[in-house]
Formats: structure tokens, sequence, C-alpha cells
């Protein structure tokens, strides 16, 4: 017997099984819209010109190596992140803005939710619905007691029910974490207006509810990384 027979398999991950039964897929007819990643005609992975070309300057640069990072990551990096999400606010002009790098697309969300947690001693947390279901993974291994969804689309209209998402801000115990998605909301792409996103934001601040943003398409929502900043942006304001 092994010390790791008790171990059982997690469940699968969404978007993760539906990549891997396309590529099991022997159907020429077929087009993989689950992971959000450009590809060519023959989709394979292409990779902006732009991005290589960084890479390449990077590996290329004789001050590059492979020394430990900073506790927080690359300074630089990180300031530049800070910059790019916030621009010119007093934030950023106070030096209250941070950034700390972490990994993968979801690194960042672990990393906040056990801040929120161990630090701030939140334990309710709130993701959309839907989303993908590793939000509500995070905050659960994170330590949080209470994870929910919160109603964002309705299935009778096919548009976001923001109605239900007030009344459930309103209803909410203070401290509790909303996970919100700052541009192109995954799945369904349906973005607050500005002025849905001033009473989300003025109601949250009343109850005293801790925004936490997703920002995952800046650039790529509206083709705008200043417009695709502005939800963000406005919280802070």
């Amino acid at each position: 017997m092994s010390l790791f027979d008790c171990v059982t398999p997690g469940p699968p991950i969404e978007v993760l099984h539906m990549k891997n039964r396309y590529e099991e897929d022997t159907s020429k007819l077929k087009i993989n819209l689950t992971v959000g990643g450009y590809k060519d005609d023959h989709g394979d992975p292409w990779v902006l010109p732009v991005v290589r070309e960084t890479e390449l300057a990077i590996v290329s640069d004789p001050r590059t190596n492979h020394e430990y990072l900073p506790a927080l990551g690359t300074e630089a990096a990180n300031q530049a992140a800070v910059q790019l999400l916030l621009g010119d606010c007093a934030a950023t002009r106070e030096g209250r803005a941070f950034a700390v790098q972490s990994l993968g697309g979801t690194g960042p969300i672990r990393v906040g939710a056990e801040f929120l947690q161990q630090q701030i001693g939140c334990r309710l947390a709130r993701y959309s619905d839907p989303t993908w279901i590793n939000h509500r993974d995070i905050f659960v291994k994170s330590g949080f007691a209470d994870v929910k969804t919160y109603p964002y689309w309705s299935g009778l209209t096919m548009a976001p029910d923001f109605e239900s998402l007030y009344q459930c801000l309103e209803t909410s115990p203070p401290y509790t974490v909303f996970l919100l998605h700052a541009q192109a909301q995954n799945p369904t792409g349906v973005d607050p207006t500005k002025d849905q996103w001033r009473k989300i934001c003025l109601i949250m601040k009343r109850c005293n509810l801790i925004p936490f943003f997703d920002c995952a398409y800046q650039g790529w929502a509206s083709g705008d990384m200043e417009e695709d900043a502005w939800a963000v942006r406005h919280f802070e304001e």
C-alpha cells in the first residue's frame, strides 16, 4: 500500500477539460472556443509580435540573469503594472499603490485572497454567476468560510441582472469580498455601463464591502488600455 493511495483526483476544470476534448476530437470541422488566446488559421497558438520581440530583448540582454528576485518581484515590472492599471492618481502619487509578482492568471487571486483572509480577517467571498469554478475554489482553499455566487446574468432575459446584483450587495455583511471583472466579464463578455459601475461602487462603499478586481483583459475589451481601466480607476477615486 502506498502512502498516496488515499489521494483522490480533483474534479476537472471545465475550460481545460473542454480544451482536452477539443484536442482529442479527430474531426477536421472544429473550432476551439474555450481558452481565450490567439490562434492562427490552423488553430495553432499565435504569439503577438511585440511579445516575441520583448522576449528576445530580455534573453539577449547581458544583464539578464537567474538570480532570485526580491520577495515582491521585479520592482520595475511592478511599478509598470501599477501605472498601467491606475495611471496618474492619488494612490500612485502618494505611494499607496503597490504590486506583487505572482504566477499565472489565478496566482494573483490566490495571493490576494490569502492576504484578505489572513491579514484583514475576511471570511465571506462572492463570485459572479456565471464564471469559472476555479474562482470559487481559490477562495475556499484560501480559508474563506462562506463562498457563494452573486447574481450577474439572467438566463431568461439573456442579459445582466443588475437589480439582483444591487440587492445582493445591499444585503451582504460588511467586509464581504466581491470578485469583480474589471472588463470583458468572463464568460458573458457583457460589462456594466459606467453609470452601473458608479452605483456598484456607491453601494459597496456605503456597505463597507471589499471590491476585488480580476483584470485579465485590459486593452482587449475595447482596444483602449485607458478605457478598459475605467472601472478600477473609478473605485480608486
